[in-house]
């Protein structure tokens, strides 16, 4: 089914009379519709700005590459549609820059060319490149591609176009007209070229005519080089080590470097608020999983409770996980009388030991946790990431919504361990202060709903105290707040929380 977001982007362009057309890949030109594609779009460069207000007035957005990933001449957009919440990319070539693969290392001068000899595709309503121009830059795509490590792969059987390429190619063999094709050629480049390119045609992509034609075209080409030998090979094998150190840390450092996009305004810190029940960590999965495959994001559990924790931690919450267990302990003991001061209901005096000994080991490593994690977020966030917390440290209200236990505390009597557990405790709050999130999005759920999703463990009183205390949490004149109705089926609450994140960015 079609993405709106598309069909109005590519109905906009042609009701406004803008020269472009879809290049390569026409066969599925369909699959561009429905994101399965990317979108490659050739743009008369006298467009650009009546090109530049359509995008802005349909909310596609500019990202950045990485240098190793960006090329000259080619733009990268995200559009997001609102109704099926998925992501479509859109590039924007303004010059025709192909060659081999982690390079790029052509641009030819025939830009014009193909965009005059465009032809519109009335079953799916867009100016696709004629099959003939198609079809030659297919086997020049495929020409210029080819490296020294592909004649092993020949010898040895495998083939060096890909099933993809093939198919392509076949479906324009069957739809271009072979007598304009050659004419096109010799046009563009020379006689040479065009009989080199008649007989990779005649032969069906076959190795050893493309690789004659790889030789004649890449000396013709010459003069569009944007490298010299030694530096296009260093270059390429640069990009290539790159999209490696991308996939080692992906799995293993995770560090903050950028290896996909990044919002052209630069990286945002997001923090999701919500009680038990508002579906939080569901709906972080849900954004998180949506946004991953096509920009740099990073989620960081901020919390006290059941997420991602430090090996220091770690031990602590599986001791806990087994006095609930065992009942010695009550996730529901805690109560919220009505000016905010909790207290415990239903455990003994055992469970209170317990809670006693058991602050200290736990008040230290959380802040030692937490001051780590808001610095890591903001070193993510300044490389351009797009950075997910779940909860955010506050000193608004005490002893609730991940705000202090005995920091800023005066309900408490100022012996020894309560001095040494508030001073462990205000380094991490003093930080948090003052590295504060861009974006706060809070899941608002009632109590009742809540309590259908989550019976074991929320109770109903407070709860309520609980959410209205978060809705009136405030960071500052820098710092965004949105309210999602949480109440909505998941589904919706996903593509709500994801439209609202889009909007941010």
């Amino acid at each position: 089914m079609e993405l709106k977001v598309v069909r109005k982007l590519i109905d906009r362009l042609n009701e406004e009379g803008i020269i472009y057309c879809h290049w390569k890949s026409n066969q599925h030109v369909a699959d561009a519709f429905t994101s399965v594609d990317d979108i490659d779009v050739l743009i008369d460069q006298d467009d650009i700005l009546k090109l530049n207000i359509i995008l802005n007035e349909l909310d596609y957005k500019r990202f950045r590459l990485p240098e190793k990933r960006a090329y000259v001449g080619i733009e990268d957009y995200l559009g997001f549609d609102h109704e099926k919440g998925v992501f479509v990319h859109l590039h924007l070539h303004y010059q025709l820059t192909l060659g081999e693969k982690f390079l790029k290392g052509y641009q030819l001068p025939f830009a014009k060319s193909v965009l005059n000899r465009r032809i519109f595709d009335s079953e799916n309503n867009i100016y696709i490149s004629s099959h003939e121009d198609e079809m030659w830059l297919l086997m020049l795509r495929s020409a210029l591609k080819l490296r020294h490590r592909d004649r092993l792969k020949f010898i040895l059987g495998k083939d060096i176009f890909g099933s993809s390429t093939h198919a392509e190619f076949k479906w324009l063999q069957d739809n271009c007209d072979v007598n304009l094709f050659h004419e096109i050629v010799k046009e563009l480049f020379d006689g040479n070229i065009a009989s080199l390119m008649m007989s990779v045609y005649r032969k069906n992509l076959q190795y050893n005519s493309v690789r004659k034609l790889s030789k004649a075209i890449k000396e013709k080409c010459r003069p569009f080089k944007s490298y010299t030998i030694l530096g296009g090979t260093v270059t390429r094998w640069l990009r290539e080590y790159f999209r490696v150190c991308q996939v080692i840390n992906n799995k293993i450092y995770k560090s903050a470097k950028s290896y996909r996009r990044t919002p052209i305004a630069g990286g945002k810190v997001i923090a999701f608020l919500g009680p038990d029940g508002a579906g939080k960590s569901t709906i972080i999965k849900e954004v998180y999983n949506k946004l991953h495959p096509v920009m740099d994001v990073n989620k960081i559990y901020l919390g006290s409770g059941d997420g991602n924790s430090s090996l220091m931690r770690k031990p602590l919450k599986a001791s806990y996980k087994y006095l609930l267990k065992k009942n010695i302990l009550n996730r529901k003991s805690k109560k919220v009388d009505e000016s905010g001061k909790t207290y415990r209901v239903g455990e003994d005096a055992k469970a209170g030991v317990i809670r006693k000994v058991g602050q200290f080991p736990w008040i230290y490593t959380l802040t030692r946790e937490r001051k780590r994690k808001i610095k890591q977020s903001r070193r993510f966030r300044n490389k351009g990431y797009v950075v997910i917390t779940d909860r955010y440290p506050q000193t608004q209200v005490i002893d609730m919504a991940d705000g202090p236990r005995f920091y800023l505390n005066n309900n408490l009597k100022h012996g020894f361990p309560n001095v040494l557990l508030e001073r462990f405790e205000r380094h991490s709050f003093e930080l948090a202060n003052l590295v504060k999130p861009d974006v706060v999005i809070i899941l608002k759920v009632s109590s009742s709903v809540a309590y259908n999703r989550k019976s074991n463990e929320i109770e109903i009183d407070s709860h309520k105290e609980l959410m209205n205390k978060i809705l009136n949490l405030d960071f500052g004149e820098d710092t965004k707040r949105i309210i999602i109705d949480a109440d909505q089926p998941l589904e919706k609450v996903s593509l709500d929380t994801t439209l609202a994140v889009w909007r941010c960015l």
